[in-house]
């Protein structure tokens, strides 16, 4: 698969915009260091946990992260998917239907954070 660096560039600069923060400041490696790389240029980064799978920073459109992620949960018999959002998590909740576990202050990023779980559908 050939991905053009220009398609990734446009796809981080989109996600950059629209969060008003940096992609590579935002991608914590150490607890997402695996990295799906789509042939368009979009990026989405997951943590594999022992009864989970945890979505990172991503520039994927909320179908094609959840279709995907699910998919690969499936393939290695993992029944959750978990995703920290910075953002009010309210079309996650409609289109993916995700819980929020729970919602907290975060002082180093300076605003309302939200860790949401939704059952693998089988």
């Amino acid at each position: 698969m050939e991905v053009l660096t220009a398609n990734i560039i446009k796809h981080i600069d989109k996600y950059e915009k629209r969060t008003g923060s940096s992609f590579l400041l935002d991608w914590n490696i150490k607890e997402f260091p695996n990295v799906l790389l789509f042939s368009d240029g979009r990026i989405l980064t997951y943590g594999v946990r022992p009864n989970y799978l945890e979505i990172g920073t991503s520039t994927c459109d909320v179908p094609t992260m959840i279709q995907t992620m699910e998919e690969l949960a499936k393939s290695i018999n993992v029944k959750k998917l978990r995703l920290f959002v910075v953002t009010p998590p309210k079309i996650l909740k409609r289109l993916a239907t995700f819980k929020v576990l729970f919602k907290a202050y975060d002082e180093k990023l300076g605003r309302d954070c939200w860790l949401l779980e939704r059952e693998v559908l089988q």
